[in-house]
Order: C-alpha cells, then sequence, then structure tokens
C-alpha cells in the first residue's frame, strides 16, 4: 500500500481577476466532500423501495493560517465562482488532484489568546469535479 501525508498539500484558486495563485503555504488541511444524489422511484405495489441516480453536490474546506496576503485573496473571492485545484498529498507525480469551478462562501477567522489566527473557508463546487493525478 502507498500511504500518503498531508505535509504536502496543494491549493491554488483563482483571484478575482480569474488568475490562478498558489496557496498552499497558507494552507493547514483541506476536505474534499464528494456528494451523490439517489431519487426515489418506489411506486405502489413495490416491495422493496427503488432508486435513481440525481445530481451530485460536492464540496470543499480549506483550514488556513491567517496571514494579510491570504486575507486579501479571500475576502476579494468571497461569493466568486473560479478555479480551484486541490492536491490533498500534495502536487508529486502520481498524487491525487481535483480541479473544478467554485464559489468561494465564506471566511471564518479564530483566534485564541496564546494561539495562531486560524479561519475556514468553505466552497460550493459549481459543475463535475475533475478527478486526476499530477
Amino acid at each position: 500500500m502507498a500511504f500518503s501525508t498531508g505535509r504536502l498539500l496543494d491549493v491554488t484558486l483563482d483571484n478575482s481577476g480569474g488568475t490562478p495563485v498558489d496557496l498552499s503555504g497558507y494552507a493547514e488541511g483541506v476536505s474534499m466532500e464528494e456528494e451523490g444524489e439517489a431519487l426515489e422511484t418506489t411506486k405502489s405495489g413495490d416491495t422493496a423501495r427503488t432508486y435513481i441516480v440525481g445530481l451530485e453536490n460536492n464540496t470543499f474546506s480549506v483550514e488556513w493560517i491567517v496571514d494579510p496576503t491570504l486575507s486579501a485573496h479571500i475576502n476579494g473571492i468571497i461569493n466568486y465562482l473560479g478555479t480551484a485545484v486541490i492536491g490533498p498529498s500534495g502536487d508529486a507525480s502520481g498524487q491525487d488532484k481535483y480541479t473544478c469551478e467554485a464559489i468561494c462562501l465564506n471566511y471564518r477567522q479564530k483566534g485564541t489568546v496564546g494561539g495562531v489566527v486560524k479561519a475556514t473557508s468553505d466552497f460550493q463546487v459549481s459543475g463535475v469535479v475533475t478527478r486526476s493525478t499530477y
């Protein structure tokens, strides 16, 4: 088995002008949620439920270590549809790569006494996620 680490994760998001910006140096974690949908087609007289395939609904979240440059970038793309490239295991050859169009929904900062200021951003994918490798 070939296990991987998130130590080198890759996060590239378009800025509001559509130019890709590598934000990996600010990212502390990323989670991609790929969700399918089952539409029920059960009818009277059936003895078991039946379904057909519905639509995908994909989202992802990024955990950040806050920096003024990062904050300016993310605040500039809230409610903006742009390209995102996510590599949970980094961008080395053979690693998983997710490419999609996504809307940045929020940027939530949290600071604690004696701690580093961190933030989270949630993204709604529009359309399909292209799954490939670097």
